[in-house]
């Protein structure tokens, strides 16, 4: 599948090529050879980034993803509250 995906899945496919642990020198050259023809089929420059495109990812996470970030958000922000209180009441307690 990723060899017919374009030229993005082929270069993943030559990852495991690009950097193999121990490398001989045939290995060396075939990997620079690689590298650059790899480098050369596709473009590496990030896609541009408009208000379209976010609000688009955004409801494409869904909602569980959503909700998991306020739950966690609302459970931080409790728990700053309580150390805030737990602190003020202490200091109180010394006075």
């Amino acid at each position: 599948m990723l060899r017919n995906s374009g030229p993005e899945g082929r270069v993943l496919l030559l990852l495991p090529v690009v950097a193999p642990v121990r490398a001989t020198a045939e290995q060396r050259r075939r990997i620079r050879a690689t590298s650059r023809r790899a480098l050369r089929s596709i473009t590496l420059d990030a896609p541009k980034v408009t208000p379209k495109t976010v609000v688009s990812g955004v409801t494409a996470v869904g909602q569980g993803t959503l909700a998991g970030v306020f739950q966690w958000a609302l459970l931080l922000c409790t728990v700053g509250f309580a150390g805030m209180a737990w602190l003020r009441f202490r200091t109180r307690l010394k006075l």
